[in-house]
């Protein structure tokens, strides 16, 4: 407790990403608590089942209540900035270790955490912090763990809100989207989650088709930074295909050559 089935767009090669709108839903599993799953992480060559505590509410719960953890499994928190952060174990039953991790995800402190406990740990005595680690305790130093090593992962964003029809609302559904780029392409996957599958509106149409009733995902990338135009690339659940040009921030667009691949996952 702290207190303080894929879609792929391929060779977009384009500047920073500033919107990803689609419909999603929840379909969380113990002992996540709160936090997304479906996440792993690495570390000094293990691999990780980790639940990502990244709101307020799933940082605030951690693992408290949680009877069993599978021995590879562990939860991650997630913060926006970097600072002194204290832990505790209170009505937490299972004991555990910790590592924070910098903006770097290099690891800075470590300790072992009895269960049921209300002693602080990291907080004044413990270097400045982006992430924390909790696993089963002892498995830092079954695994050869220690301060100064650098985990590998990625934290999918999960915090939308809506455009329509109520903007800036919460969404009404759950997504879980990653961003992933090289020299040569931008990577963006993207779960969307549906408490009603069967509802999903996917008609069959040509590439580029506009007058359809279907449900999309569009990712906008305003490689001009300048908050008026936009690149977008849309995908329906029936793998159509879509990409245009938005400018003047009047919704306006022109269809563009095709730029990009879109696989889907199961």
């Amino acid at each position: 407790m702290s207190f303080s089935s894929p879609i792929w767009i391929r060779r977009a090669v384009l500047g920073a990403l500033v919107g990803a709108a689609a419909c999603s839903g929840d379909s969380p599993s113990s002992p996540n608590n709160g936090g997304t799953t479906g996440n792993t992480l690495t570390l000094n060559g293990t691999t990780l089942k980790v639940a990502v505590a990244a709101t307020n509410a799933a940082r605030a719960k951690g693992l408290m209540g949680v009877t069993t953890m599978a021995a590879d499994s562990a939860m991650l928190f997630v913060f926006s900035d970097d600072r002194q952060r204290g832990f505790w174990m209170k009505d937490t039953p299972i004991p555990l270790s910790i590592a924070f991790l910098d903006a770097n995800k290099k690891i800075v402190f470590m300790a072992d955490m009895p269960p049921n406990t209300t002693t602080v740990y990291g907080a004044f005595n413990a270097p400045q912090m982006r992430y924390a680690l909790e696993v089963n305790q002892g498995w830092f130093a079954a695994h050869g763990v220690t301060v100064g090593m650098t985990a590998s992962f990625t934290v999918a964003a999960t915090d939308f809100v809506q455009s329509m029809p109520n903007p800036g609302a919460n969404a009404s559904h759950r997504t879980e989207a990653r961003v992933l780029y090289d020299r040569d392409a931008l990577y963006i996957g993207v779960r969307m989650f549906d408490a009603h599958p069967d509802s999903i509106a996917q008609q069959i149409a040509r590439r580029d088709s506009d007058d359809i009733y279907s449900d999309w995902i569009r990712i906008a990338v305003d490689s001009y930074l300048d908050r008026r135009t936009a690149f977008v690339f849309a995908v329906s659940p029936r793998g159509l295909q879509r990409d245009e040009f938005r400018y003047n921030d009047l919704g306006n667009e022109v269809t563009l050559v095709k730029r990009f691949e879109a696989d889907e996952g199961e």
